[in-house]
């Protein structure tokens, strides 16, 4: 027998874990990020920038 439809407070719950997780799995890499360019001696623009065209030249996966 199929489960009942969620409610909205459950979508939203399973949402809120979802992102979670992949909050506490990419935070690491940006603290890493974050301090290697801090030993370099990029500004935080400087490091912003560099993030943003690193993550927009990046092949996508869904091709």
């Amino acid at each position: 027998m199929p489960d009942p439809p969620a409610t909205a407070a459950q979508r939203r719950s399973r949402i809120i874990r979802q992102a979670l997780s992949v909050g506490f799995a990419v935070a690491p890499f940006g603290v890493v990020f974050g301090v290697a360019c801090a030993e370099a001696g990029l500004s935080w623009l400087d490091a912003a920038g560099f993030s943003m065209l690193t993550v927009a030249a990046s092949p996508s996966p869904a091709r």
